[in-house]
């Protein structure tokens, strides 16, 4: 019976470790998928944990600084630049893609920079005081003649009318 009882807790520990020792490249799968599936934030974390695990592999190393850059970008594009150098400064500690690095601060500079040019000063209207006269005229409602109106069902019949002649005309194939 003690036989077969540590012949199992032997077993466990084996399958323990074995699944921590292959634990980054699991990481590094799920990381994978989910930077193709385009969820940048869940790639990070899964990657991160990879290259905790192992940080000399340079496979894990390169996608890391690649979701780096790409976060970091998206955030330029959103105009959140504090966030966009938090993503760029973790891509430089890698020693990576330092042209793509240095071409993104670049934009940040720029960006960032308020332009030379003064802001132009609105022009304000200047108020045109009514005489009294005016006033008098601009209290009275202006008449307007009565206007023929077409009834309504006139109208939706002709609407229909003209929908249904397109219809057909798109079905002989005399209209593309």
């Amino acid at each position: 019976m003690r036989r077969k009882v540590y012949i199992t807790l032997l077993f466990c520990c084996f399958t323990t470790l074995s699944n921590i020792a292959f634990c980054e490249e699991d990481y590094f799968k799920k990381g994978s998928l989910e930077y193709i599936a385009g969820n940048l934030e869940e790639a990070i974390i899964y990657i991160y944990k990879a290259y905790t695990k192992k940080p000399e592999n340079m496979k894990i190393k390169r996608l890391l600084s690649e979701i780096y850059i790409e976060m970091a970008a998206q955030y330029i594009a959103d105009g959140d630049y504090v966030e966009a150098s938090k993503y760029l400064a973790e891509a430089k500690k890698l020693n990576l893609k330092q042209e793509k690095i240095k071409q993104l601060e670049k934009s940040i500079e720029k960006l960032e920079k308020p332009t030379d040019k003064p802001p132009e000063p609105k022009r304000v209207k200047p108020k045109v005081i009514p005489s009294a006269s005016a006033q008098s005229a601009a209290k009275e409602p202006v008449k307007k003649p009565p206007q023929k109106r077409k009834p309504s069902s006139v109208k939706k019949a002709k609407i229909k009318m003209s929908s249904i002649k397109e219809t057909v005309l798109v079905l002989k194939g005399k209209i593309a």
